[in-house]
């Protein structure tokens, strides 16, 4: 899971700030490395030029440190088409050689592009690449991507367009990408089951595409890039739509219990994620409801991608929703960090705050329930729940709004070992033990289903892939 942005401009102006302040905005997409590339139409001798390194958006471009690299930036990366990206990284390290974007270089020429997804048979792709005999800078996906294209340009000539459907249609990937070209045109691609977001929008000053609809909302109304499409855009305006590919839709469920922005939209229904999170706490309370638990008396969030969910989750039970778990909105987020980072996160994230957890006249712990987005490697909820009971909370009951994580992810998630998802090959009493619940409670498939529909990618809970995929664990 990463994120992508790209704008091209209408009127010959650069667009390397509009990039470098999406960059900003996204960085909840990632938080491993960051990078950009810009090209000037106007002159076709000016090569395509890029800047990445490890480290979120926030350590480069700050106000207090960034001053002097952002002028730099601004200075030596003008032009008139831009991409960028923020990662998180999936199979491959977490290093300067693994940020995007990546290039394929023929003749001075240069695809340089930039991804959010996975390709499930990467290194399969990368070997029959090498065997041509182009050479590798690192593990990412990212650069079998633009050598693929390049490699079909190269070998069959052909129109970039072909290049680009090519791969479309024999290459069975995640993705939504954005690319610069030779023609220096903006190219932006999304495979055809639509695993990621993909959003654009365009005005009277030129075109805009990022994995966050929320953030390119004001230079316009956000529309879907359509699964199966690939965009063309040059700085006159124009742009062609050229159709590769129709499967059935599996958008990521985990972008809706977890990734995405709240103010970003579900779909071109215009709805925004923090209703359909809301919603999610509503059937999960239905759920808990049925259940027989005792019945709660307050609702609490697990901060932040919680909260709508717990919001409705309070208001359907008719408890008191309340703050009881405290979190450093300036930490990273916990799930894009390697084992020892992520247990050494979780307590210096999170405090709680008794208050809300314990009757006042009494001094008799209350009947809580904890509604977290997800429960995945279980660190975060291995290391809450004791510190929820020893700030007094009585009967804990962790709930979150999607279901059970037993299987790697092969299409953008950074889960490839099974081995460290906490509900792999075990019941729900047993991560209920391994948490250290009262009770848990995990909103089932169901009523994600009679909510937001089927057409979604449910591989990671059901093992259900609608892709071909390796046998264990991914490839490295």
């Amino acid at each position: 899971m990463c994120g992508t942005c790209a704008s091209c401009s209408f009127k010959r102006k650069t667009v390397t700030p509009e990039i470098l302040e999406t960059l900003g905005l996204i960085q909840n997409r990632g938080q491993d490395s960051v990078g950009l590339a810009t090209t000037d139409s106007r002159h076709r001798g000016v090569p395509t030029r890029h800047w990445k390194e490890p480290g979120s958006a926030h350590k480069w471009f700050n106000r207090e440190t960034g001053g002097p690299l952002v002028d730099r930036l601004l200075r030596e990366l003008r032009g008139d088409v831009g991409i960028g990206h923020v990662r998180y990284a999936t199979a491959s390290l977490r290093d300067g050689k693994n940020a995007q974007p990546h290039y394929f270089d023929f003749g001075g020429q240069k695809i340089i592009l930039a991804s959010n997804g996975d390709i499930p048979f990467c290194e399969r792709e990368r070997r029959r690449l090498k065997r041509k005999g182009y050479p590798f800078a690192s593990r990412c996906d990212a650069e079998v991507l633009a050598k693929s294209l390049g490699d079909h340009l190269w070998t069959y000539g052909g129109s970039e367009e072909d290049a680009f459907i090519h791969m479309g249609q024999t290459l069975q990937a995640a993705y939504s990408l954005s690319a610069i070209t030779p023609s220096k045109r903006l190219f932006v691609m999304r495979d055809p089951y639509g695993f990621r977001p993909y959003w654009w929008t365009k005005n009277k000053d030129g075109f805009h595409v990022c994995s966050e609809s929320a953030v390119i909302a004001s230079f316009g109304k956000p529309y879907e890039v359509e699964p199966g499409t690939l965009m063309t855009v040059d700085t006159t305006g124009k742009i062609e739509v050229h159709r590769f590919a129709d499967c059935p839709i599996r958008r990521c469920l985990m972008e809706y219990y977890y990734y995405a922005r709240p103010d970003s939209l579900f779909d071109s229904s215009g709805e925004l994620i923090d209703g359909i999170r809301f919603q999610l706490g509503v059937e999960l309370a239905r759920e808990i409801s049925r259940a027989g638990y005792p019945i709660p008396e307050v609702v609490i969030p697990v901060p932040y991608s919680g909260n709508p969910a717990a919001e409705g989750c309070a208001a359907e039970l008719h408890k008191l929703f309340r703050t009881a778990i405290i979190k450093d909105r300036f930490s990273e987020r916990i799930f894009q960090q390697d084992e020892m980072a992520r247990s050494e996160l979780v307590r210096r994230r999170f405090s709680v705050n008794p208050g809300p957890l314990v009757h006042k006249k009494t001094g008799i712990g209350k009947v809580v329930v904890v509604v977290d987005d997800s429960i995945v490697r279980g660190d975060q909820a291995r290391a809450l729940v004791p510190d929820l009971r020893a700030a007094g909370a009585g009967t804990i009951i962790y709930a979150a709004t999607a279901p059970p994580h037993r299987f790697p992810c092969f299409f953008g998630i950074n889960t490839p070992d099974p081995e460290r998802l906490i509900a792999h090959g075990k019941t729900e009493k047993q991560v209920k033990r391994l948490i250290r619940a009262d009770h848990l409670h995990y909103l089932t498939l169901d009523s994600t289903f009679r909510l937001l529909g089927r057409d979604f990618c449910t591989a990671c809970f059901t093992g259900d892939y609608p892709l071909p995929v390796p046998a264990g664990r991914a490839e490295v």
